[in-house]
C-alpha cells in the first residue's frame, strides 16, 4: 500500500482555517482510501484540524502547545527526540528520521520551509497556494528567504498542486517552469445547504484585512452606503481592528456602521453568511477564495474582486468589481444590496456553483498524482 507522508508546517503555523484546513480535508480523504495510507508528523501543536487528525485527546498540555499521541510509530519516534524548549524544531527532526529511515513512497510537505531537501530519498509533492509574495513583492519586505526557499521547493519537487488556473499560470510564468509538471486541482467547500434565510441586515466581510486584502479601501469606497442607508458592516475573523483601522472608522464617521467579530469555528460563520445582504470580498489577488465557496453553499449572494482567481472560482454566480476602483466597487455593492431579484438570482448561481467543488473530488486528484510518481 503507498504510504503518503505528511509533515507538521502548515499545522504548526496555524491554529486554525486556511492552509492546514485543505491538508485536513485531503489527509482524512487519503486516508480514507484503501488503496493509500498517510501519516502526519505534527504531534506537537495546538492546531484543531491536527487534533482531528490524532484521533484522540492531548495526552498532556504544556503552555498553550497541544501534544498528541499519533501512531505506534510516530510514539516511538517521540521518545527517542529529546523533549526541546522549541517544539517546531521537535517536529521538524520527527520529519527527518521519517524521512531518513526511508519508509514512505511520497513525501507532502505542507508548506515552503526547504529544511528536508538535503534528507528526502523519494518523491515529494508541493502544493503552490498563491503567487502573492512574487507579484506584490513591496507589500513583503524581508521575505527574501521564504522565496527562495518556495522557488526550490516548485523546481526540485516531482510534482506541484495549485489550487487554481490562475495560480498555475502565475505560477509558471514568474519561475519558468513547465506547466505539464503542475496539476491544477481546486478546493473543496461546504456541501450547497439551504438554510432558513434572515432578514438581510447586514454586508459581510470575512478573513484578515491587511495589504492586498483592500479592506480598508473597500470601507471607505462604500462608506457613503452605510451611512445613507443605515446597513451594517461586519468584519469577522481575522484580528480585532488596528488602531489605524479604528482612526479610519472614526474618521468616515460609521462607527455605529461597523463592527467586527470573532469568529471560534467554521460553524459559527453560518449565521452570518445566512443572515447578510450580501458578502464581499473586495482582495487585489487571491490564489482561490474560500469564502466564496462558503457564502455560495449558504445561499448568501456575493460581490467580489475582479482580480487572480476570483473570476474563475465565482464563475457566473458572483457581481464582479474593479477593486481599485472606488466607484466599481460602491454601485456594485448598491446593486446588489438594493436588488431583491438580483440577490435570489445570484443565491440559487451560488448553490449551484457549491456544487461544482468538493473535497472528495479535489483528494481523489491527488491520490491520482501521488501514484504517478510512485
Amino acid at each position: 500500500m503507498p504510504r503518503i507522508l505528511y509533515d507538521h508546517q502548515a499545522f504548526w503555523i496555524q491554529k486554525h482555517g486556511g492552509v492546514s484546513e485543505y491538508f485536513y480535508h485531503v489527509i482524512r480523504r487519503i486516508r480514507a482510501m484503501s488503496s493509500f495510507s498517510a501519516e502526519l508528523t505534527a504531534p506537537r501543536t495546538n492546531n484543531g484540524y491536527a487534533r482531528e487528525l490524532a484521533g484522540s485527546e492531548p495526552f498532556f498540555r504544556m503552555s498553550d502547545r497541544f501534544f498528541f499521541r499519533g501512531s505506534g510509530r510516530i510514539d516511538s519516534l517521540l521518545r527517542k527526540i529529546h523533549v526541546l524548549p522549541d517544539y517546531e524544531k521537535t517536529n521538524r527532526e520527527m520529519a527527518l528520521s521519517l524521512l531518513s529511515s526511508d519508509s514512505f513512497d511520497v513525501f507532502h510537505p505542507t508548506y515552503y520551509d526547504d529544511y528536508f531537501l538535503a534528507n528526502v530519498k523519494k518523491p515529494f509533492v508541493v502544493t503552490v497556494f498563491d503567487m502573492t509574495h512574487e507579484i506584490f513583492p513591496s507589500f513583503f519586505p524581508g521575505q527574501e528567504t521564504f522565496l527562495r526557499q518556495k522557488k526550490a521547493l516548485a523546481e526540485r519537487a516531482a510534482g506541484i498542486i495549485a489550487i487554481s488556473s490562475t495560480t498555475r499560470d502565475d505560477l509558471c510564468e514568474a519561475y519558468g517552469l513547465d506547466p505539464k509538471k503542475v496539476q491544477v486541482s481546486h478546493l473543496g467547500g461546504p456541501a450547497p445547504t439551504p438554510v432558513a434565510r434572515g432578514r438581510g441586515s447586514h454586508i459581510l466581510y470575512v478573513g484578515q484585512r491587511s495589504i492586498y486584502k483592500n479592506f480598508s479601501f473597500f470601507l471607505e469606497s462604500i462608506a457613503p452606503f452605510l451611512i445613507k442607508n443605515e446597513v451594517r458592516l461586519i468584519a469577522a475573523g481575522g484580528n480585532p481592528f488596528t488602531s489605524t483601522e479604528k482612526t479610519l472608522i472614526h474618521r468616515l464617521g460609521v462607527e455605529k456602521f461597523v463592527s467586527h467579530t470573532r469568529v471560534s469555528d467554521d460553524a459559527a460563520f453560518i449565521p452570518l453568511y445566512r443572515d447578510a445582504l450580501l458578502f464581499v470580498f473586495p482582495s487585489l489577488y487571491e490564489g482561490f477564495g474560500l469564502p466564496l465557496l462558503a457564502a455560495f453553499a449558504y445561499g448568501c449572494p456575493v460581490a467580489c474582486s475582479n482580480r487572480g482567481s476570483l473570476p474563475e472560482v465565482a464563475g457566473d454566480a458572483a457581481e464582479l468589481f474593479d477593486p481599485e476602483n472606488s466607484e466599481s466597487i460602491l454601485e456594485t455593492v448598491r446593486r446588489v444590496a438594493e436588488s431583491v431579484s438580483l440577490q435570489t438570482a445570484l443565491r440559487e448561481k451560488g448553490m449551484r456553483r457549491a456544487g461544482e467543488f468538493s473535497w472528495d473530488r479535489c483528494a481523489s486528484e491527488h491520490a491520482k498524482m501521488y501514484a504517478s510518481l510512485i
